[in-house]
């Protein structure tokens, strides 16, 4: 939820251990300054990455079209979102 975050967010200490002692929240930050405005992750991804990463490989081995890859991220997306309780414009 970084993207989202407002403000300054601190770097919990645990963390910069685990990261040799780098300001991760900091970088996090800097990298959040490229990311582009209308930046399309939506609750649920985890679940639409899974499908996309599925049908890739059914493509790569002939199975589909390509273009089955986006119809089953669209397709997944709204399934996802719907699951979530949220409101979907179809």
């Amino acid at each position: 939820l970084v993207p989202a975050a407002k403000g300054q967010v601190t770097t919990p200490e645990k963390m910069k251990k685990q990261f040799g002692g780098q300001d991760v929240m900091a970088e996090l930050a800097k990298a959040n300054e490229k990311l582009a405005p209308k930046f399309g992750y939506i609750p649920g991804f985890a679940v639409v990455g899974t499908k996309m990463n599925e049908k890739a490989a059914d493509a790569a081995a002939g199975k589909v079209k390509v273009s089955d890859i986006f119809q089953t991220a669209q397709d997944t997306s709204v399934k996802a979102l719907k699951d979530a309780g949220l409101p979907v414009n179809e």
